[in-house]
């Protein structure tokens, strides 16, 4: 769905584009990312076990979050985004901050 609607923006997609692991090399543009990294991407073409992907689709991810559920994350992400935004309409100043109460009205 994130990719036929844009979100993902996939030149050409395939099996495995969800992919975590460790950052081993890095370009000369690269800002935000350094060897060592633990990243989670969505991109096209990551069942290997080496890939490379451009920096905007690579997120670093928490040391406590292991590197297996950490791939399965950005498919569902961009689902969620896109079920809020395009489907929900959700617009900026739309979230409520405050806590909500946790008991239902009778």
């Amino acid at each position: 769905m994130t990719i036929a609607t844009g979100i993902a923006d996939i030149a050409e997609p395939a099996l495995g584009i969800e992919a975590a692991g460790i950052v081993r090399a890095v370009g000369p543009d690269v800002k935000n990312l350094q060897i060592g990294n633990r990243v989670m991407t969505l991109s096209g073409n990551n069942v290997a076990s080496l890939t490379t992907d451009s920096e905007s689709y690579v997120v670093r991810i928490p040391d406590k979050l292991s590197l297996a559920d950490a791939a399965t994350m950005p498919f569902a992400y961009t689902t969620a985004l896109y079920a809020l935004l395009q489907v929900g309409g959700l617009e900026e100043g739309q979230v409520n901050s405050k806590p909500r109460s946790k008991c239902l009205p009778s």
